[in-house]
C-alpha cells in the first residue's frame, strides 16, 4: 500500500509471486541502506507505482545535483559493474586522464593497466580487501597513467553499492581525483623535513663532537698543566715567574731556591730588585726597560745574593707573557759560578802557554787540560799522511809521562777523530773497542778528541783527553775549551813543520845558500856553500863574507852590503848590476856567480840570506853560442849575398836577350821581369848589408827600388814629383820580398801609364804602422783605371801579381780611381813558417 511505503531516502519497489524470494532480496538492499517496499498484489501495483513516481523524480533530481556537484569539485565519476566487467566514466574522469568520448570503453583489466607498476600491487590489495568487505570503503592513492603516457597521482575513492543474496559484489562506484600538486608539495616537505632532520643530526653530532673534544681538550690541558708543573719542578736551571708591575716574585721552582739558598716560601712575594746583587741592580732597569721594548732578552748576566750574602754569577732570558690582562715574566735563570771559575782558570793557564814553544807547550797544555777536565788521560799527536800513522808529541796518564812513540790510526782512537773531522765525544769508550781489554784494565770511561785541521781542511793532528766518568760539561763547552787549546797546538805544530821544510830546503838546495848578520859575519852555510868555496863547514863560521869576493872588489862589496841592510829588500844582484859578479876559493881561484839576497828577520837583528849559484858552465855555453851566431849570421850575409849576385846575373841575362829582340813587346816584358828580379835582388843586398839579419828597413827599400824605377821608365820631357811618407818598419824576408813585388807592379803600372803624354805628374807611396797592421799606398795623379775595366779578372801578368801576392801575404787590397789611381794594402808581418 502507498501509505505503507517507506519514507526518506531511495526507495526500492519490489513485485513478485514468490513472497519469500522478495523478502530476502529487500532484506539485502536494506542492508545497504535502502528504503525497500515489497508488493505482492499485482492489482496494487499501479497505485503504488502512481505513489513512487514523484519519489523517484526527486532522487533522479538529487543524483544529478550530487553528479553536478562531484564534476565541479573536480572529481572524476566511475562506474564498474562487476557481472559485466564494464565501466563507466564521466567526463571530468576523462579529461584527468587525457581521453575523450571516441576513445574505445574501459573495462576492470584495461582500468588496472593503467595504474603505475610499482603502485598496482597496493592498489589491489585494497581494492580486494573492499570487496571482501573488510573495508567500510575503497580508498587508495596511487599514480595513474595518462593517454600521453605520463603519470599522474590521483587519489581512488569508491564503495559498492550492490551485493546479490550472497553478499558477492555486483556493482562498485567510485571517484579518482587529482592529488598531483598536493604530492608535491608533501614531496617538497618530505624533503624539507629530512633535510631538517640531517640539519638537526649534523647539528647535535657537531655538537657532541665539539663537547668531546672540549672535555678531551680540558683534559688535555690537565695533563699538560701537571706535566709542565712537573718540569717545572724537576727542571736543573732555575724558574721564575714575577709581576712586571711592581717585580714581585710570583712562584719559582727549586732549582731557583737553590741558588739563592733560600726556602721557596721565603721568596714568594719578595721583590726582584732585592734579590739582585746592589752592583747589578741598575743592569736591572735596562733588562726590564729591555723587556718592555722587545717582550723577550736572553743571555744576560748579572749576580745574585745568598742567604748569607754571597754573589752568585747567574745568566738568564726573560720572556714577557700577559695572563688575565696581567703583565707577567718568565726568568730562566742558570748558575754559571763553575763556568765562571773554569774560564778564569783556562784564561790564566792560556796566558802561561802563550810563551812557550815546542815540547814545553805541549806538556804544559797535557797539564792545563788534566786540571780543568780532571781526565785522567790527554795526548797531543801529529799525524803522519804518508804512514797512516800518529806520532804523538806529548801524553800524560795521571801523573806520569807515557814515552813518545808513533801508533797505527787503523782500530784506534786515532781514526775515530781523523775519519770524523770533528770533536768525537764517547762516554762509553768500552763500547767503542769492544774486543779490547785496555779500556778496562786503565779504568777509562770517557774519551773526547778534537781533530786539528789546516787551513785547507786537512788533519794535521788529534787533541785528546781520556777520564774514568763521563765529563759533566756540555758538548758545546767541552768543544770551545778544546778549542782553545788546539788553536796554540795547531800555530805550533805549523811553526814546527815550517822551519822543518825550511831546514830541508836550506840544508839540501843545491845552490849555496849563507846566512850572514848585519856586519857581514857568515853565521850559518848549507852542505852546498862548503863544497862551491872549497872550505870547511866550520872554517867558514869564522870567515866575513867580503872573504868570499876577490881581493880588488872587497872594499866596493863592503858600501854595497852597508847600502843593502839599508834597503832590505829582496834582489838578484848579478841581473840588477848587468855584470858578471865573482867570487873567490880558498886557492884564490876566481869564479863567476848568480846571487840572490833575501833579508831574514831573527832574534839577534836582521840578517841576509844569500843563495848562490856558480854560473861558470853558464859563461862558457853563452860564449860558445855567441861564437856560434857569430858563424851562422857571416854565413847568412854571405848567402845573401850570393843569392843578391844571382839574381843581378838573371837581371843582367835578360837585359842582354831583350838587347837582341826585335818586337817591343817583348822587350818590355823582359824588362819588366828584369825589374821583379832587380826587386828581390835588392832585398838581399840589405840583408847582408845590415848587421841585423832579422829583417829590412822596409822604408829604406822603398826609396831605393821607386828610384831604380824612376830611371827605368823616365819619359821624357815629363817631371815626374816623387812623395814618401814612411814610418820606421822592419818586416821579416817572408813578408819583405811579396810586399816588394807588389811595390815594383803599383810602381811600374804608374810609370807605363800615369805620365804618358804629359809634362809633370806626381807618384806618392806611404808606410804606415797602426798597432800590429801596417798599410801601404801607391797613389798617382794620373787618367786613373779606364772604365768598365776589372782589374780582378785581367788576364795581365802585373795585374795576377798584385792579386796573388796580396793574398801570399794575407792583405786587404783596395783599389781607387779615377782621377788618378791609389793602391792600398793592409796587413800583418808574416810569423816565420817551419820549413
Amino acid at each position: 500500500m502507498a501509505g505503507d511505503m517507506p519514507t526518506g531516502g531511495l526507495r526500492v519497489l519490489i513485485v513478485g509471486d514468490d513472497a519469500d524470494a522478495a523478502r530476502r532480496h529487500a532484506s539485502l538492499l536494506r542492508q545497504q541502506g535502502l528504503a525497500v517496499w515489497v508488493e505482492n498484489d499485482p492489482q496494487r501495483i499501479p497505485d503504488t507505482l502512481e505513489a513512487f513516481l514523484p519519489e523517484l523524480h526527486q532522487s533522479r533530481l538529487a543524483e544529478q545535483r550530487l553528479f553536478y556537484a562531484l564534476e565541479g569539485s573536480g572529481q572524476g565519476i566511475w562506474d564498474l559493474d562487476l557481472q559485466t566487467r564494464r565501466a563507466h566514466f564521466s567526463a571530468q574522469w576523462k579529461d584527468l586522464l587525457g581521453y575523450d568520448d571516441e576513445d574505445p570503453g574501459m573495462d576492470r583489466t584495461r582500468l588496472i593497466g593503467l595504474v603505475h607498476p610499482e603502485d598496482r600491487a597496493r592498489c589491489l590489495a585494497d581494492y580486494e580487501r573492499h570487496l571482501a568487505g573488510e573495508t567500510h570503503i575503497f580508498e587508495n592513492e596511487h599514480r595513474a597513467r595518462r593517454k600521453d603516457g605520463s603519470y599522474v597521482w590521483i587519489l581512488s575513492r569508491g564503495k559498492v553499492v550492490v551485493r546479490d543474496d550472497d553478499g558477492r559484489p555486483l556493482r562498485i562506484v567510485g571517484t579518482d581525483t587529482d592529488i598531483s600538486a598536493r604530492k608535491c608539495a608533501e614531496a617538497r616537505r618530505q624533503q624539507a623535513d629530512e633535510a631538517l632532520q640531517a640539519l638537526n643530526a649534523d647539528l647535535e653530532a657537531r655538537v657532541g663532537e665539539r663537547t668531546w673534544k672540549l672535555v678531551e681538550f680540558y683534559n688535555q690541558l690537565q695533563e699538560e698543566e701537571h706535566f709542565l708543573r712537573a718540569l717545572f719542578e724537576i727542571s736543573p736551571v732555575g724558574l721564575v715567574l714575577f709581576r712586571v708591575a711592581d717585580g714581585q716574585l710570583l712562584d719559582c721552582n727549586q732549582a731557583f731556591a737553590q741558588i739563592l739558598d733560600v726556602p721557596i716560601e721565603a721568596l714568594v712575594g719578595r721583590a726582584y730588585g732585592d734579590l739582585v746583587s746592589p752592583d747589578s741592580r741598575p743592569r736591572r732597569l735596562d733588562e726590564f726597560a729591555v723587556l718592555q721594548q722587545t717582550g723577550a732578552f736572553r743571555g744576560h748576566e748579572t749576580h745574585y745574593l745568598t742567604r748569607r750574602g754571597d754573589r752568585v754569577p747567574v745568566r738568564q732570558s726573560c720572556r714577557l707573557v700577559e695572563k688575565k690582562g696581567e703583565r707577567l715574566a718568565w726568568l730562566v735563570v742558570e748558575d754559571i759560578s763553575e763556568r765562571c771559575r773554569r774560564d778564569a782558570v783556562t784564561e790564566h793557564l792560556t796566558r802561561q802557554i802563550a810563551t812557550l814553544t815546542g815540547q814545553q807547550l805541549f806538556n804544559a797544555v797535557c797539564d792545563s787540560l788534566s786540571q780543568l777536565l780532571g781526565a785522567e788521560q790527554v795526548f797531543v799527536g801529529r799525524v803522519l799522511q804518508e804512514q797512516g800513522s800518529i806520532r804523538v808529541l806529548a801524553w800524560k796518564s795521571g801523573d806520569e809521562w807515557l814515552p813518545l812513540r808513533s801508533f797505527s790510526c787503523a782500530g784506534t782512537i786515532f781514526e775515530s777523530v781523523v775519519d770524523a773531522k770533528e770533536l768525537v765525544r764517547h762516554d762509553r769508550l768500552q763500547d767503542l773497542f769492544p774486543d779490547k781489554t785496555w779500556p778496562g784494565e786503565q779504568g777509562l770511561g770517557s774519551f773526547a778528541g778534537l781533530p786539528l785541521t789546516d787551513f785547507s781542511g786537512v788533519v794535521m793532528g788529534v787533541l785528546g783527553v781520556m777520564g774514568r766518568a763521563p765529563f759533566s760539561l756540555p758538548q758545546v763547552e767541552l768543544e770551545s775549551m778544546l778549542q782553545l787549546f788546539a788553536i796554540r797546538v795547531k800555530a805550533e805544530m805549523q811553526r814546527i813543520s815550517a822551519e822543518q821544510r825550511f831546514h830541508e830546503l836550506f840544508q839540501f838546495s843545491p845552490d849555496a845558500i849563507i846566512l850572514a848578520d848585519g856586519e857581514g859575519r857568515i853565521r850559518q852555510v848549507n852542505e852546498a856553500a862548503p863544497r862551491l868555496f872549497d872550505y870547511a863547514a866550520e872554517d867558514m863560521a869564522a870567515l866575513l863574507v867580503e872573504d868570499l869576493v876577490p881581493e880588488p872588489t872587497r872594499r866596493q862589496h863592503v858600501a854595497v852590503r852597508r847600502q843593502y841592510m839599508e834597503l832590505s829588500a829582496p834582489r838578484i844582484m848579478a841581473a840588477e848590476r848587468q855584470m858578471a859578479v865573482r867570487g873567490q876559493r880558498r886557492d884564490g881561484s876566481v869564479f863567476p856567480l848568480e846571487i840572490s839576497l833575501v833579508p831574514v828577520d831573527t832574534d839577534q837583528g836582521r840578517w841576509v840570506a844569500a843563495v848562490i849559484r856558480d854560473i861558470s858552465e853558464r859563461e862558457d855555453a853563452q860564449r860558445r853560442i855567441q861564437a856560434s851566431l857569430r858563424e851562422k849570421e857571416t854565413l847568412l850575409k854571405e848567402i845573401h849575398h850570393r843569392v843578391k849576385n844571382n839574381l843581378q846575373i838573371i837581371s843582367s841575362l835578360l837585359s842582354m836577350q831583350s838587347d837582341r829582340l826585335a818586337s817591343e813587346d817583348a822587350r818590355d816584358a823582359l824588362r819588366e821581369s828584369q825589374h821583379r828580379v832587380r826587386s828581390m835582388a835588392l832585398i838581399h843586398e840589405r840583408l847582408y848589408r845590415n848587421e841585423d839579419l832579422n829583417g829590412v828597413d822596409f822604408g829604406d827599400y822603398i826609396q831605393s827600388l821607386v828610384s831604380v824605377l824612376y830611371r827605368s821608365y823616365r819619359h821624357e820631357g815629363c817631371r815626374v814629383n816623387i812623395g814618401f811618407d814612411l814610418d820606421d818598419v822592419q818586416l821579416n824576408v817572408d813578408t819583405a820580398i811579396p810586399c816588394g813585388l807588389l811595390i815594383n807592379e803599383m810602381v811600374t803600372n804608374a810609370f807605363k801609364h800615369a805620365f804618358v803624354g804629359r809634362e809633370e805628374g806626381e807618384l806618392r807611396v806611404t808606410l804606415v804602422r797602426e798597432d800590429e797592421w801596417i798599410r801601404l799606398t801607391v797613389a798617382d795623379d794620373g787618367p786613373g783605371i779606364p772604365a768598365g775595366f776589372d782589374w780582378q779578372r785581367s788576364d795581365s801578368l802585373g795585374a795576377m801579381l798584385i792579386h796573388t801576392l796580396s793574398k801570399q801575404i794575407k792583405a786587404e787590397l783596395a783599389v781607387s780611381g779615377p782621377p788618378g789611381t791609389c793602391y792600398t794594402l793592409k796587413f800583418k808581418e808574416l810569423l816565420y813558417a817551419t820549413r
